[in-house]
C-alpha cells in the first residue's frame, strides 16, 4: 500500500465517496445553500468548488449532446440545486446554444420523469408550471407527506 493508503472495507469506501467527498471534502459542507451563501460572503474555497461543479455539469451536458449527435430538444435541470438562480443562469449562458435550458427546482424530479414530464416539456406539450401541477398530483396519489417544491422554472 502507498504511504497514504489505509485498509478500508467496502462500506467505509462507499461512505467516504458518498458522504465525505465532493463539497464536503473541499468546503466542509454538503449543503448547496450554505455553499452559495459562503460564496457570496467571499469564501474562495467555496467559490472554486461551486465554479468547478457548474463547469463539470456543463461538460456533462456537452458530452450528452455529442452522443445524441446534436439532436437535443431541451436541457432539463431538476432537484434542489435548480433553485439556484446562479447555477441555472450560468448553465443557460453556456449550454443554451445546444437546446433551451429549463429548470424544475424541487425534490420530486424522479416522480416527474416517471410521469413523462421531460418529454412533454421538450415537445412543447406542457409548460413547467403544468409539470409542477402533475408532480403535485403524483405526490397526492402516492400519499407523500413531503412539502411542495418552490421556486420558478423558466
Amino acid at each position: 500500500m502507498g504511504r497514504h493508503a489505509e485498509a478500508h472495507d467496502l462500506g467505509e469506501v462507499l461512505s467516504l465517496c458518498h458522504k465525505t467527498g465532493g463539497f464536503v471534502s473541499l468546503t466542509g459542507t454538503s449543503d448547496a445553500i450554505e455553499l452559495t451563501e459562503r460564496v457570496a460572503g467571499g469564501d474562495e474555497a467555496c467559490r472554486l468548488a461551486w465554479d468547478a461543479m457548474i463547469y463539470q455539469i456543463g461538460k456533462a451536458i456537452g458530452s450528452m449532446a455529442v452522443v445524441l449527435e446534436g439532436r437535443v430538444d431541451g436541457i432539463l435541470l431538476g432537484g434542489g440545486m435548480a433553485h439556484s438562480e446562479d447555477l441555472v443562469q450560468r448553465l443557460r449562458d453556456t449550454c443554451a446554444w445546444i437546446a433551451p435550458v429549463t429548470a424544475y427546482p424541487g425534490e420530486f424530479e424522479m416522480e416527474a420523469m416517471a410521469a413523462g414530464a421531460p418529454a412533454e416539456c421538450c415537445r412543447g406539450l406542457k409548460s413547467p408550471s403544468a409539470i409542477r401541477a402533475t408532480r403535485s398530483g403524483i405526490r397526492r396519489r402516492a400519499g407523500s407527506t413531503r412539502s411542495k417544491p418552490t421556486g420558478k422554472a423558466g
